[in-house]
């Protein structure tokens, strides 16, 4: 990052950059990470300072990211071209950053050290000595009815959420690597579908009654509030489910649900792992009961039944393009013998 002729005077901001930080109310923190990052003399291109840039921009907009963070590439860096007497001459672009070539390492003057480590214990201070700014967890959340959506994680992951499900992700996924646990961690109440970075450190999801461990792979995992069991299914990649005492290994295409009395493994067909992230509807071999809670949380909508329809019954289903809640239901009363009406507060299934 070059710096004005002027010694005591502070490196020149981006105006959007420093927009984007007086919005928030953790301004003058921000400005201090952004003060200690590290530099480099390394040249960049113009296609360079833009990927960056954005890189940058994408850091500040999640709400779950420290400011600064180290992920599995290099760090992010501000480049400088210090001259011998430690003034810096205008830059074409005064403030890039970027990550650096391989083999090149941050350089800085000792007063320029300094006041990095400075800026850096300051931070460390507010973060851990209870400033408040970074601690605490995110929530995501989808409502009931409404539609897919896929959210970012701090450390690069994407999940994909359904409707009525939400995920709570701590704001410690995005401090920097010198205060980053050991594991990342997260909990789902609900059905989402993840696709996970690899970053060196485990990935968890934890739910009700079951832990999912992985590197990096893409599976779904659902568990619903009100329901008894942790449903999980792998379409790329390992993952390990740990319930209790008991531990399983998955590979592609292959299932398990995990309950107080239950672990039952199955085959599944990973392309149509998490098929309502484009709308469409499947079930396999699925207790009723399982299914009409899904439908329930899908289409926003109360299910009932009557104590005599075997809700234990396992039925499939699959539609490319999912139809109207009368439509699913219709197909399931029809196969199973039962029959639906509307009530003022929904559906109710009884067998006749």
């Amino acid at each position: 990052m070059s710096r004005p002729h002027d010694a005591g005077a502070e490196a020149p901001m981006n105006p959007e950059l420093s927009s984007m930080l007086e919005a928030r109310p953790d301004a003058r923190e921000l400005h201090a990470v952004y003060r200690a990052v590290p530099v480099t003399r390394a040249p960049l291109s113009a296609a360079q300072h833009e990927a960056a840039w954005k890189r940058l921009q994408n850091r500040l907009q999640d709400p779950a990211r420290a400011p600064y963070v180290d992920d599995a590439r290099a760090p992010l860096e501000l480049v400088r071209d210090d001259r011998a007497d430690g003034r810096v001459p205008e830059a074409r672009h005064p403030e890039a950053t970027s990550v650096p070539p391989t083999g090149v390492r941050p350089t800085a003057s000792p007063r320029g050290r300094w006041g990095r480590w400075a800026a850096a214990a300051a931070v460390v201070g507010m973060l851990v000595g209870g400033g408040g700014w970074a601690t605490g967890s995110v929530t995501h959340q989808v409502p009931a009815g409404g539609a897919p959506r896929a959210v970012t994680l701090a450390e690069g992951s994407t999940v994909w959420m359904a409707a009525g499900s939400e995920l709570s992700v701590p704001r410690r996924l995005g401090w920097p690597a010198v205060l980053a646990t050991s594991t990342r961690d997260v909990r789902l109440t609900g059905e989402a579908f993840f696709i996970v970075q690899r970053d060196g450190r485990r990935f968890i999801v934890h739910t009700a009654d079951a832990q999912v461990q992985v590197l990096g792979t893409q599976f779904a995992v659902r568990r619903e509030a009100a329901g008894g069991v942790t449903r999980v299914d792998v379409s790329e990649g390992r993952v390990a489910v740990v319930a209790g005492a008991q531990r399983a290994e998955l590979g592609a295409g292959e299932g398990v649900t995990v309950g107080a009395r239950t672990w039952l493994r199955r085959s599944v067909t990973p392309t149509r792992v998490a098929t309502w992230r484009t709308g469409g509807l499947a079930a396999f071999d699925e207790p009723l009961g399982d299914v009409l809670v899904e439908l329930g949380r899908r289409y926003g909508v109360r299910i009932e039944h009557d104590a005599n329809v075997d809700v234990a019954t396992t039925v499939s289903l699959v539609y490319a393009s999912a139809p109207s809640v009368d439509v699913v239901l219709g197909d399931l009363c029809t196969a199973e013998g039962l029959v639906f009406e509307r009530t003022s507060r929904g559906y109710r299934i009884t067998r006749p």
